[in-house]
């Protein structure tokens, strides 16, 4: 069924949606041009775009299509626009209400994307999916359980040998490595031609334990996520196993790590590497707010080398993505809030939650080599506003794909700025 999708360039809105240096509070003049712009796409209901990609001279963006911005899952949305925003093609991928996506990669010119559905028996099953770049699905493979819950969360890229799927369970698959039952634990299948090999358990004994990113290092996996202790407090944790091992959910690693102090509550979304280091995105809850947080380790020992945190210290900001964009230098997106209130983290079904009770604000920053901040972008209104993904064109400017609320409604939000993440004239 055709969606009616509104598209509104960033001249009509630019009273209301605004671009500025978070220190300083300095607002852009908000005028459009080919090369820059604010465009949202959507229908009346809730929706949210989730990736963004940069593909021959187009762009094509995965969301959803929800009954209301804060549920997980909905309608897989996907639209191809050119380099000016301009919609190309759009269809609906999944025609149920339940899905979410978690992660999404380019293969082969092939779309892979993973998440979670809800079945019939109201259990969470995994999945993962391949789209050509006309939205036209090409295969599906699923992970499920007839009783328990599975949540995929990441996908690396094995090349000719398939993909990895990294994700977190909260049920034993083994349980002579699981003694709670209750367990949440990391696990790790290989799709290959998409068949579904043997999922294997990473989780610690006795210990709460989930995987959201990963990436390979030769014959190694680096895994990053959060280890839950007691009385639900979680830590940052990644740790480095040998694929090829037999007795693989035995790290070569296991390392926990932390802003300040032993009692902070934190997680890692993503890690990437950077040379012989990986660096690792997440948050902090601290004294005053929840904070971006960002290390280094090295890949060798998993030992932290640094770690810092991004945005005014008063004010809660949460990353989504991180990505590479020189040999020194990142990009960060994710929401912040502009008031001084202290934004609850807490995790839950492998997950973790945020509840927030303020306007929140699109943000882009870029980071040095050492997480420290160039510059920090801050894009929205009143009302939700998130980003979800950003990358790097192949002429340098940056896009922002995530949510942005307008005229009542949440619809898909796509942002194109210069190098200096500002939307010029």
């Amino acid at each position: 069924m055709d969606r009616k999708i509104f598209y509104k360039s960033f001249t009509f809105l630019f009273l209301c949606f605004c671009s500025c240096e978070t220190e300083n509070s300095i607002f852009d003049s908000l005028q459009s041009s080919k090369d820059y712009f604010i465009k949202f796409y959507g229908s009346e209901k809730a929706e949210e775009g989730k990736f963004i990609f940069e593909i021959d001279s187009n762009y094509y963006l995965l969301g959803l299509q929800k009954d209301d911005i804060s549920d997980e899952r909905g309608k897989v949305i996907f639209i191809k626009t050119d380099t000016h925003g301009n919609v190309l093609l759009e269809k609906t991928i999944a025609t149920q209400n339940n899905v979410s996506i978690n992660h999404a990669i380019i293969k082969d010119k092939n779309i892979l994307f993973c998440g979670t559905e809800i079945s019939s028996a109201n259990t969470i099953h995994s999945y993962l999916k391949q789209i050509d770049l006309n939205g036209d699905e090409k295969s599906t493979a699923k992970l499920r359980s007839s009783t328990k819950n599975q949540y995929a969360h990441y996908i690396v890229d094995q090349n000719d040998k398939g993909v990895l799927l990294i994700g977190t369970s909260d049920f034993p698959i083994q349980e002579e490595i699981v003694q709670n039952t209750n367990s949440l634990n990391m696990f790790i299948v290989n799709i290959k031609n998409n068949q579904l090999g043997t999922p294997v358990v990473l989780g610690l004994a006795e210990k709460n334990d989930y995987g959201v990113s990963g990436f390979l290092d030769g014959g190694n996996i680096l895994l990053a996520g959060a280890v839950i202790g007691n009385q639900n407090t979680h830590r940052a944790r990644a740790s480095m196993s040998d694929i090829t091992a037999s007795n693989l959910e035995v790290p070569i690693w296991d390392r926990t790590y932390r802003l300040n102090t032993n009692s902070e509550i934190s997680y890692l979304n993503k890690v990437i590497k950077q040379g012989d280091a990986f660096v690792g995105i997440g948050a902090v809850q601290t004294a005053k707010a929840v904070q971006t947080l960002f290390i280094r380790s090295a890949i060798s020992g998993g030992g932290q080398l640094f770690a810092d945190s991004v945005g005014e210290e008063e004010f809660t900001y949460i990353p989504q993505n991180i990505e590479l964009v020189s040999q020194n230098e990142f990009i960060v997106t994710g929401w912040h809030t502009k008031q001084k209130e202290i934004t609850s983290l807490t995790a839950t079904r492998g997950r973790v939650n945020f509840a927030k009770t303020t306007d929140t604000y699109i943000y882009l920053a870029k980071l040095n080599s050492v997480g420290q901040e160039m510059w920090i972008r801050s894009f929205g209104s009143q009302g939700v506003n998130i980003g979800n993904h950003a990358i790097q064109t192949s002429k340098g400017d940056y896009l922002i794909c995530g949510t942005a609320q307008s005229g009542g409604n949440n619809l898909i939000v796509l942002i194109k700025t210069d190098q200096n993440g500002i939307i010029r004239k």
